[in-house]
């Protein structure tokens, strides 16, 4: 079964604090990696982030992973995998409280053929 393909991830900042993305993958040796981190995200704030300006190689297996300043990080359950050339976009939503936070998949974006929706905070 092949992965879904994408070329970034969006992150909706639905919470009372302030969140970074970052990204870990597998390497071409197997190894766990992590990205730097992006800007500050703050509440009620939307940012995209491509894989390869931050460093993951073409065809990883690449997750996202967020950082909630003052309180820990927040991974994602799903993979993707990495491909440069895509226009696939892995959309997230982050909601709560610093000390009590969730992360969810609200869908797939593919250029403009809209939103998948998978899920999300109501």
């Amino acid at each position: 079964m092949s992965r879904q393909t994408i070329g970034s991830f969006r992150l909706l900042n639905e919470g009372g604090f302030i969140a970074k993305m970052s990204f870990n993958y597998i390497d071409d040796d197997g190894r766990s990696k992590s990205t730097l981190q992006t800007r500050d995200i703050y509440p009620g704030q939307t940012m995209a982030a491509k894989l390869t300006d931050f460093g993951v190689p073409d065809g990883a297996l690449v997750s996202l992973q967020v950082d909630v300043v003052w309180d820990g990080q927040n991974k994602a359950d799903e993979a993707f995998a990495h491909d440069r050339k895509s226009d696939g976009i892995a959309c997230y939503a982050i909601a709560g409280t610093t000390a009590s936070n969730m992360l969810a998949l609200t869908g797939l974006e593919r250029g403009s053929a809209g939103v998948q929706k998978t899920g999300g905070f109501q």
